[in-house]
């Protein structure tokens, strides 16, 4: 699978130029996928649809197009690891609601293109992915970030595993919740 990555500040041509070399792989008969990770939904205002959503939708042949929802996402498969996070802000004595909104860190919406490119990957159903990542002057620092992510997760998951009989015995002192194991094998898979 080819990837092809537009990223940079916003009003530089980004989502004109994915559509654009999206399109004339499709024409030259490559099987395509456009995606999108701008909030602003551009995708739908370039094709003239507005029912362009989170699921692949065939704009022409050999050519399917979707916009990343982060907050569909989140929900979809990683409300334990959310959920935990903002436990673990609220038990701080932040408020419940802002401990929800601090849980969904910055850079998600990028994070999530990249997962999904990688959800992608795993079904082998198109031959070229042609990402157009939100307005940042920041994009490529995210594109390291799942590598990292999983770097880091391995090293934690084998702490905490070795730990977690420690750490339950040593919680009510921390005042901090310790993580349910739902979200360790969240964590694993």
């Amino acid at each position: 699978m080819r990837l092809i990555i537009y990223t940079g500040k916003g009003g530089t041509g980004k989502t004109v130029s994915a559509c654009s070399t999206a399109i004339k792989l499709a024409e030259n008969k490559y099987g395509t996928l456009l995606i999108s990770s701008d909030p602003a939904h551009t995708l739908s205002d370039a094709f003239a649809m507005p029912d362009l959503g989170y699921e692949p939708k065939e704009i022409l042949t050999n050519l399917q197009a979707l916009q990343i929802d982060p907050l569909m996402e989140m929900n979809k498969q990683y409300t334990t690891i959310l959920s935990y996070m903002a436990t673990l802000f609220h038990a701080r004595g932040i408020d419940e609601t802002l401990a929800y909104e601090l849980a969904m860190l910055p850079g998600m919406t990028q994070l999530f293109s990249l997962l999904k490119i990688e959800e992608v990957a795993r079904t082998k159903r198109f031959e070229t992915v042609v990402l157009d990542m939100a307005a940042s002057g920041e994009a490529l620092r995210y594109l390291y970030f799942p590598k990292l992510v999983g770097s880091i997760g391995r090293k934690l998951t084998g702490l905490v595993g070795m730990f977690s009989g420690f750490a339950r015995i040593f919680q009510p002192l921390s005042r901090l919740p310790t993580p349910p194991q739902n979200v360790l094998e969240n964590e694993l898979e």
